[in-house]
């Protein structure tokens, strides 16, 4: 189970936690995520004061 974790809050809680925008597709919580597996991460852009909600790999 090397490299395995959990999401365990949902997109909306995650997007007004963290003050970001996002234009990519609902997820549910999800218990048992693979490292191949797309997850949420939060970026922010270095010349804008925007943070930005997208999944990756």
């Amino acid at each position: 189970m090397c490299g395995r974790y959990r999401l365990s809050r949902r997109k909306q809680l995650v997007g007004e936690y963290f003050d970001c925008v996002s234009g990519e597709e609902d997820w549910s919580p999800r218990y048992n995520i693979a490292p191949t597996q797309p997850i949420p991460v939060i970026r922010q852009n270095p010349k804008e004061p925007v943070r930005e909600l997208s999944l990756m790999k």
